[in-house]
């Protein structure tokens, strides 16, 4: 996730851009179902006679949300249309792919 949004910064490729918000979007919600399962997975309680299993449904209620809220980041799409319509060279391609690397040592 930290080489993709620093070959974003590197080059401004909106496409890395992207691919770095999608990789936090999925450690985000891994890192939400970790959690609600490690509740899950307690012994029933005073406070909770039939258990801790309801919570995976917050789990699932949070990734819902996530993949509601994709859509609002349209500014991708948006910039993504403005440079199909007037293309740009990217700033600086050599530091931001494995070929321009090479090319560096």
């Amino acid at each position: 996730m930290a080489l993709k949004t620093l070959a974003w910064y590197l080059t401004g490729s909106v496409g890395f851009l992207s691919d770095a918000m999608e990789s936090l979007v999925n450690v985000a919600g891994a890192g939400f179902a970790l959690w609600m399962v490690t509740i899950a997975n307690r012994p029933a309680d005073k406070g909770h006679p039939f258990g801790h299993s309801k919570a995976e449904y917050f789990s699932a209620a949070f990734e819902g949300g996530m993949d509601l809220h994709r859509p609002r980041h349209s500014h991708f799409f948006i910039t993504a249309a403005e440079r199909l319509m007037n293309p740009q060279a990217i700033a600086a391609l050599g530091s931001g792919n494995a070929d321009g690397i090479s090319q560096h040592h």
